[in-house]
């Protein structure tokens, strides 16, 4: 899955000039961004992963989303180990991905920022996958990692709006997924 983009030009880049990347993922859940991620060699990247934060401090993602409206303490607890994994990463001269939904304002402005200060035009890589596929995903997830159809149709509608963040933004490319497709 992970394709020319990432792969060979970003790689080329790096290889010549040591240019540190960062790719942000912008997609709904289920849209397949951590197994994008997964596809990237791991000796060159850092992936920095809300969903992986999530789970190490609270478990999972259910507990988290569950008890998140009562305890506003949460979120930012996740985001701020979130821009200190992006900073030590960097700092550290490292490749980063974040395979995250990056759909509303709250969760890519801070990162944009962080990458600004490194001089990091981030790439973005927009998953463009069929409503109807990311519903059958949700329903075939776990107990554990279900989001919820309300949050999807809200993450799906937000990345798809005209004045999406995304589509202001350079270095785009948009990875379009017609039919189901197993996961790698």
């Amino acid at each position: 899955m992970t394709t020319i983009f990432a792969k060979n030009i970003l790689a080329s880049r790096h290889a010549t000039t040591g240019a540190r990347i960062a790719i942000m993922t912008v997609g709904a859940p289920g849209s397949g961004k951590t197994t994008y991620a997964r596809g990237l060699d791991p000796t060159e990247w850092i992936t920095v992963c809300l969903d992986d934060i999530r789970a190490a401090l609270f478990g999972d993602k259910k507990v988290y989303f569950k008890h998140l409206e009562a305890n506003p303490w949460m979120r930012q607890m996740v985001h701020r180990v979130n821009r200190g994994m992006l900073r030590t990463a960097l700092r550290a001269g490292k490749n980063v991905i974040l395979p995250n939904t990056h759909t509303n304002h709250a969760s890519f402005q801070d990162v944009l920022q962080i990458l600004d200060k490194h001089e990091i035009d981030p790439k973005i890589v927009v998953f463009d996958v069929p409503w109807d596929v990311l519903v059958a995903r949700e329903e075939r997830r776990s107990a554990a990692d279900t989001v919820g159809l309300p949050f999807l149709r809200d993450s799906y509608t937000q990345q798809w709006a005209t004045n999406a963040w995304w589509r202001r933004m350079s270095n785009v490319e948009v990875i379009k997924q017609s039919v189901e497709v197993e996961p790698c």
